[in-house]
């Protein structure tokens, strides 16, 4: 049953650091640096062990509560910096991925909505000799967005790289932009319920391009025929996937009085 008498919904979406907020910031708030999505790094994936694990969101459920998922959402772009006319600074171009199946040759992203078992009296382990700083965090437990990892530099994640946690509604493993986040809001109709004591979780796998070896096509001359993300790639061939995220609306289901 996905139906809850009295509920409280919520939604969680993916917040991070965004480095081209740092004159501006992203909100009121003094020292808010944060922007919608998560900015991946510039460093290209060398192995299927190396794939950068991304957790974008997440929501903890007590013991016996229990959630319904009515809809997720994902956010994938490309994009580049072009040099400003005045020179000293660099502009983001960003174009969003709707292309259901759309990818680099050299390259690919999964999404996995995964539901982690939590035992009680569980707390938050972080690895002692890890210094992590954002996007990047190496705490294996929690709901905020973050790159998981063991070392930065070179870039080790976590678990292997390998989403933990069991699969949720057949969504643990897509390949593909099933719920862009151009479409708008979707209707209520995922329904996947999910019982706690439990971490609803929404990773992303990036395995990241690498422009200066990936091989490009010749320019067709005529563009109409081509998806947006092929033009996109183009007219900017230095461009990498830039910025993931993601959305999820839930509705946390509460007890009838007795």
């Amino acid at each position: 049953m996905a139906e809850c008498a009295r509920y409280q919904r919520v939604v969680k979406s993916t917040v991070q650091y965004d480095p081209t907020l740092q004159f501006v910031g992203g909100s009121p708030w003094p020292g808010d640096l944060s922007a919608s999505g998560l900015v991946l790094p510039v460093a290209p994936t060398t192995s299927s062990e190396l794939r950068y694990l991304v957790r974008l969101c997440g929501l903890r459920l007590g013991p016996y509560v229990r959630c319904v998922v009515r809809w997720v959402r994902q956010l994938l772009t490309i994009g580049t910096e072009l040099p400003t006319e005045q020179g000293g600074a660099v502009i983001p171009v960003e174009q969003e991925v709707i292309s259901p199946t759309w990818r680099f040759i050299d390259g690919n992203v999964s999404w996995h909505l995964r539901k982690l078992a939590v035992k009680r009296g569980t707390y938050i382990r972080q690895p002692s000799d890890v210094v992590a700083f954002p996007p990047y965090t190496a705490l294996q437990e929690g709901q905020l967005s973050g790159i998981l990892t063991r070392q930065v530099t070179p870039y080790i994640p976590l678990n292997g790289g390998i989403p933990p946690g069991e699969d949720i509604g057949g969504l643990g493993n897509m390949r593909d932009m099933r719920y862009p986040y151009a479409n708008g809001v979707l209707p209520n109709d995922l329904n996947l319920e999910v019982v706690g004591p439990a971490d609803v979780i929404f990773f992303a796998s990036v395995w990241q391009t690498d422009p200066e070896t990936r091989p490009n096509p010749p320019d067709p001359g005529n563009t109409s025929a081509l998806r947006p993300e092929d033009r996109f790639v183009l007219q900017y061939p230095e461009s990498r996937y830039w910025r993931i995220g993601a959305e999820m609306l839930l509705d946390v289901c509460n007890p009838e009085p007795r």
